[in-house]
């Protein structure tokens, strides 16, 4: 009896779950039709990181799979398809360390999965020129929001849902300052920064530091993934986690030589 109550109460809570995700997901893909992806998703990660706490990761993940262009998503039911891999997702990797861009991530893989039937049909390489003169404003700018976003995390450390509240914030800020810029790719570099800066507060050991290296790296790999899976939520977030792993993956290098040297 004792077993089938907890079978029936996983069930529920994966109903739940689904739930939430293809309401948020739902939700952030009609706002951006009125607005912006960045300012959608900006606005449904603040709102469940001070209502539903619990859950605001996987309302963010629900966000960025809204994020998606329509031709992307082309029906309500490739959002509901993309909820349930991106739940399904989350299960798998929910134990994965936790780095910053892992929520985008997942909602990433999903929409790979959910057009896996028709990826050839859509555009999914569209090179895209950049000058030169940028590069330099825009790692500025990733290291920038990257650093303001662990400050901010750090400052409400005690909310439980600190990483989503900091990420959604930067959102907002740049989905509301994109109307007024003729930049496209600097608002969407400053939020991926946002999500590079959701890493575990235990993790970075020096938030300046991490901020420089993490924000290098991301400006880098945006420009690389810039011209590939146009449209498809969850790539900057993607992008960011990259970038951290290449990050952690440098600082374990160096401590590892510096106890080679040191025990010489």
């Amino acid at each position: 009896m004792i077993y089938k109550f907890f079978r029936l109460k996983k069930v529920y809570k994966f109903c739940l779950i689904f739930l939430i995700v293809f309401l948020n997901a739902f939700l952030t893909f009609e706002i951006s039709k009125l607005s912006n992806p960045i300012l959608a998703a900006g606005l449904i990660g603040l709102i469940n990181s001070l209502i539903l706490k619990e859950y605001a990761i996987l309302s963010f993940i629900a966000a960025f799979i809204g994020m998606s262009s329509q031709p992307v998503l082309f029906s309500y039911f490739l959002i509901l398809l993309s909820s349930f891999f991106a739940i399904i997702f989350w299960i798998i990797l929910r134990k994965a360390p936790k780095l910053g861009g892992k929520a985008g991530t997942i909602a990433f893989l999903s929409i790979i999965f959910t057009n896996l039937f028709r990826i050839f049909k859509l555009e999914i390489l569209k090179i895209q020129t950049i000058e030169l003169i940028y590069l330099f404003p825009s790692f500025l700018t990733s290291i920038f929001f990257l650093f303001l976003t662990v400050l901010i995390r750090e400052k409400v450390r005690n909310l439980k849902s600190n990483a989503v509240f900091a990420s959604s914030l930067i959102g907002i800020l740049w989905g509301s300052i994109i109307f007024f810029i003729p930049i496209e790719f600097l608002p969407q570099i400053s939020f991926a920064a946002s999500f590079a800066g959701m890493t575990s507060l235990n993790l970075i050991k020096n938030k300046v530091n991490y901020s420089i290296l993490t924000g290098f790296l991301m400006t880098f790999f945006f420009f690389i993934f810039s011209s590939i899976f146009i449209g498809f939520g969850g790539k900057l977030g993607f992008i960011a986690f990259v970038a951290n792993y290449f990050t952690f993956l440098l600082e374990k290098k160096l401590e590892l030589n510096t106890l080679k040297t040191n025990s010489r």
